[in-house]
């Protein structure tokens, strides 16, 4: 089978594109749950995980897709990715006819927000690889709900979803009545930017780990007890350990503790330098550079970066274009859609819009419960934000807020 899965969009009967999207007619359905438990990462564990999921004959993501689950706990890596979606869903969308012309009422429809939705799943599969969305229901001429199938259950090699992570077979989602109501996006053999980011993720949280045990031994006095008694030990050992969390020692009166630091004399910099490194690596992985959230520069080396950026950002544009006008919508007309004859769904140009524009587009997104990151708001428009508390009513918690 080739990288690019054949959608069959023509070969749909009357039973398979009823509109309410019936039990029987939802691949899902063929799925036995199971929670995907997180495990210890290392740079082992990602190898071979990587090995199982470029095999030939038996290929399966399950363990890779376990490490990228916890990459994403990651504040910085939460952040860069989150960066990348908003500068795509923060632009406005419209759907033009044959000639360009913007058609109001099915732009309308593609910006509703379960439409909103289902473009951010559609954007996941740049950092997880290939993506198999479930289409739920259309009503008034979109979809209702959509869900992302569970990653681990679709074999996109064998465009099946099996019943188990473990399985190679499965019901077919290429063809048939499951393919009529999925959405396929990405290339069958795509793992996704994590795999780029995962082993940069592992040193960073190694050494993090170690950063805190120095900070143990060397941030915090150490509480040493000298005392010859040795029936009294367990005793004076426990009023050590109930003074407090910091180190301690019981010692005879003739022996010594000393504490060395590195002979470089640079202690916590190493770790701190080193994080920073790994972040603005990761940076470089998701948005092509680090000025934009790392680093402070002049407004020239931001702009020359931002246009790094904007790049990846064109490329994320075609890339969601391409995915609704060429799969997405064949799909609905073969449902039914009475979508207008060589019409097309665009992007807006972001050198378009007034800065209004864009901050109520940024509302829209926040009520849809989109997460539009602090920082990519302060670049666009120039103005810093604080969280603060916002005052609350009386007798309700105090919820926080951005201030201008």
């Amino acid at each position: 089978m080739s990288d690019k899965l054949n959608i069959q969009v023509t070969e749909f009967t009357p039973e398979m594109i009823d509109k309410a999207t019936l039990k029987s007619s939802k691949v899902v359905k063929h799925i036995v749950p199971q929670q995907l438990y997180r495990t210890r990462q290392d740079i082992l564990t990602w190898r071979l995980a990587l090995s199982v999921a470029e095999n030939v004959s038996n290929p399966n993501r399950t363990e890779l897709y376990r490490g990228y689950q916890d990459a994403l706990l990651d504040a910085h890596v939460k952040t860069v990715i989150d960066q990348r979606h908003a500068e795509v869903l923060a632009k406005p969308f419209e759907v033009v006819d044959a000639d360009g012309v913007p058609l109001e009422d099915w732009t309308n429809k593609f910006n509703r927000n379960p439409m909103l939705v289902l473009y951010k799943q559609m954007l996941t599969s740049i950092e997880w690889g290939f993506t198999l969305v479930q289409l739920c229901g259309i009503e008034d001429d979109t979809f209702i709900d959509t869900k992302i199938v569970p990653r681990q259950y679709v074999k996109p090699e064998q465009g099946v979803v099996s019943e188990y992570p473990g399985n190679n077979e499965g019901v077919s989602f290429t063809e048939g009545k499951y393919s009529a109501w999925t959405l396929p996006v990405g290339e069958t053999k795509d793992l996704g930017l994590f795999l780029s980011i995962m082993p940069l993720y592992i040193y960073k949280k190694n050494s993090v780990g170690s950063w805190a045990e120095y900070n143990e031994l060397f941030g915090e006095p150490m509480r040493v007890m000298k005392s010859d008694v040795t029936n009294e030990r367990e005793e004076k050992l426990d009023q050590l350990a109930n003074m407090g969390r910091a180190p301690y020692a019981l010692i005879s009166h003739d022996e010594e503790i000393e504490l060395h630091e590195a002979s470089t004399g640079t202690g916590y910099k190493t770790y701190e330098d080193y994080n920073k490194y790994l972040d603005s690596q990761i940076s470089k992985c998701v948005l092509g550079q680090t000025m934009t959230t790392d680093d402070g520069s002049s407004r020239s080396q931001s702009e020359v970066h931002a246009e790094t950026m904007n790049v990846r950002t064109v490329q994320d544009v075609w890339f969601l274009q391409a995915t609704i006008n060429d799969v997405l919508i064949p799909k609905m007309k073969a449902l039914g859609v009475p979508f207008p004859e060589g019409a097309k769904f665009k992007v807006v140009d972001k050198e378009k819009l007034s800065h209004a524009e864009k901050f109520t587009r940024v509302l829209e997104l926040k009520k849809a419960g989109f997460n539009v990151p602090k920082e990519w708001i302060t670049e666009e428009f120039n103005i810093p934000l604080d969280e603060v508390e916002a005052l609350a009513q009386e007798g309700a918690l105090p919820k926080k807020g951005l201030k201008l």
